[in-house]
């Protein structure tokens, strides 16, 4: 079982306003769905609004990811072909992730499937 947390900044910076920081997780949150759409059998998606958060959880069942720093490496995919040619596949995915929230945890099973959380503070102070 693989898995990574990462706690780097937002692309917005300082995020002076909560639709910053909406717009990026739904940025990231693009980014994970379109990992589910191209790579998984199926995956679900929930959200979570608070004061002071977004929260994005994405569960799939797929083949899971064998190398989390690997794959999240700008440039990196195991797009197929077919994935590639609809414009997708491109290796951005994860890193964009990264990029676009305050925190990024991923876990996966080889086989199985993939969990990933996204968490983007309102606030800079509040993470």
């Amino acid at each position: 079982r693989a898995s990574t947390s990462d706690r780097g900044p937002g692309t917005c910076r300082p995020r002076r306003a909560s639709r910053c920081a909406r717009t990026a997780n739904w940025c990231a949150l693009y980014e994970a769905e379109v990992n589910v759409v191209a790579h998984a059998y199926s995956g679900t998606a929930e959200v979570d609004i608070d004061n002071e958060k977004l929260k994005v959880t994405i569960t799939d069942k797929g083949p899971g990811i064998p190398d989390i720093p690997k794959a999240m490496e700008e440039g990196f995919s195991t797009a197929t072909p077919q994935v590639r040619e609809m414009g997708f596949g491109a290796g951005m995915g994860l890193s964009n992730i990264k990029k676009n929230c305050d925190i990024l945890n991923i876990s996966s099973e080889p086989g199985t499937g993939t969990f990933v959380e996204m968490i983007t503070y309102f606030k800079p102070d509040a993470r």
